[in-house]
């Protein structure tokens, strides 16, 4: 915190007689540190280490917080000099986690500053949003077509204030700017830019990201009812009519897409206030919603099957709720059959069958394995006429493993929101409620793991598990510590289902 007049302030006793700095006003309780006969010393209860007096009387605030923000003020006696009085603002700055903005829905490149965006083959048009997050001032972000033509955008910041507890109290009172451009999306060789701007970043090395539009086809079909999504690929879940939604901030409200539930712990991602943001600790890049509502799932697993919940608020009109059923697909390594003890010929569709020369008759077994949902096959003489075959269709059903539950969440206390510990969803276990990563932990069993026990572990933890195609079960395990205060160093709480 500089002095004003620094240059004619050196500490030595024969210059200067004392120095006040204060906090908020101009009295004894608010003063932070004195320098007065050559000695500095913090002042009512503040520890040694938190501010400090430096020798051309600046205010040193070691470790600079959100409640640093504020109005100081400082009384300096020189020697045989009447005593000077003065005052600074202060705001405390906040640098985004990088310097460059994050594009919604947009893979990064191999360099950190670039992206693809993937457009669906049938559209004409495609929204870019850039956002740079939990910064403070706000930044300004910019669209260019190739990094020089500014492009119209249409902004929002937001105040960030986040609940208490988090772990994130450096990030807390911030803001988050974002900022939209709707493009062609037939022009794949054109790059766009978008360039964060302000205080936050200055003097940083790489404030643009550079984003180039791909064209892409959707990988969807239906089987009895239920929407196919190919595993390993990128699946679009369908929201309300596409032509009546479209994600402009005149033309919807909000759009919310669930899994399981409407309950909000089984949200997915939102779209509010023109920013399309993940929910409950799910990672950017694992869901999207595009502009026409619909649930982008970037990379489809066997989790992913089941039934997906939206609820959409179009400006000046109600709320429409809706559902989709959601089952995976696998398609084969290859697409046609394998005849067991066939010799492949050179052509990949036709293989030769060696038959003994003892033998009038001869089995043949076609397969197709690891499909879903699983084929029909049929025999044919000639490819015409169709052959009686005895079929047979089994399931395959890999090890027991984490992918056969949907989610499972412990708690300590009491089931509530405010008392989750951790929670394991859609194939991610995450803490919640600010619990530093280590603390806690799922196994592979669905136990809660107790890394380091305290005595304030004691008490009553609570479990919530949703198995596949089963009812939410719940239960309760009362944990103690050991007689004597000899705690294990690790603990695993079990249940059984």
């Amino acid at each position: 915190m500089p002095y004003p007049l620094s240059k004619s302030c050196n500490m030595l006793v024969e210059e200067v007689d004392a120095m006040y700095w204060y906090y908020d006003s101009i009295i004894n309780t608010a003063l932070l540190i004195s320098y007065f006969n050559g000695r500095v010393a913090p002042q009512n209860g503040i520890p040694e280490g938190v501010y400090d007096i430096d020798s051309e009387c600046n205010l040193i605030i070691e470790n600079v917080t959100a409640s640093n923000q504020g109005t100081y003020y400082y009384k300096l006696k020189p020697h045989l000099l009447g005593m000077e009085v003065g005052q600074i603002e202060v705001c405390d700055k906040v640098s985004p986690r990088r310097s460059y903005p994050t594009v919604i829905g947009c893979n990064q490149d191999h360099e950190v500053d670039t992206c693809e965006a993937r457009v669906r083959h049938d559209r004409t048009m495609h929204n870019l949003t850039c956002v740079m997050e939990q910064v403070k001032p706000a930044v300004q972000l910019k669209w260019f077509l190739g990094g020089l033509t500014e492009l119209k955008a249409s902004s929002a910041v937001r105040p960030v204030v986040l609940p208490a507890n988090t772990g994130l109290w450096l990030r807390n009172n911030t803001y988050s700017t974002s900022a939209t451009i709707q493009v062609p999306s037939d022009y794949n060789d054109i790059e766009y830019v978008c360039e964060a701007m302000g205080v936050a970043v200055l003097g940083s090395s790489t404030t643009r990201t550079r984003v180039r539009l791909t064209k892409t086809k959707p990988t969807t079909a239906t089987h009895d009812g239920a929407l196919l999504l190919e595993r390993g690929h990128r699946g679009i879940v369908p929201g309300p009519n596409s032509l009546a939604c479209k994600l402009m901030v005149e033309d919807v409200d909000a759009m919310y897409w669930f899994y399981g539930s409407l309950s909000d712990t089984f949200m997915l991602i939102s779209y509010f206030n023109g920013r399309v943001a993940p929910q409950n600790g799910i990672p950017e890049g694992v869901y999207d919603i595009d502009d026409e509502c619909n649930l982008i799932i970037e990379n489809v697993t066997a989790p992913n099957e089941g039934t997906y919940f939206y609820k959409l608020k179009p400006h000046l009109k109600s709320t429409t709720e809706g559902q989709i059923e959601v089952r995976d697909k696998v398609s084969p390594s290859r697409p046609y059959p394998t005849v067991i003890g066939c010799n492949q010929d050179h052509d990949a569709d036709t293989c030769e069958v060696r038959v003994r020369q003892d033998r009038t008759m001869h089995n043949l077994t076609c397969v197709m394995e690891q499909v879903k949902p699983a084929v029909e096959l049929k025999w044919f003489l000639g490819g015409l006429t169709e052959l009686k075959a005895s079929t047979i269709v089994r399931p395959v059903v890999l090890p027991a493993n984490i992918e056969n539950v949907d989610a499972m969440y412990w708690y300590y206390g009491s089931i509530s929101e405010t008392s989750l510990l951790i929670s394991y969803f859609l194939g991610r276990v995450a803490p919640k409620n600010g619990i530093p990563e280590g603390v806690y932990d799922i196994d592979n069993e669905f136990s809660l793991v107790i890394e380091n026990v305290t005595a304030y572990n004691e008490g009553t933890y609570y479990y919530k598990l949703k198995a596949r195609f089963r009812m939410i079960e719940e239960g309760q395990v009362e944990v103690y510590d050991r007689a004597m205060g000899a705690l294990y160093r690790r603990n695993i709480i079990g249940f059984k289902p």
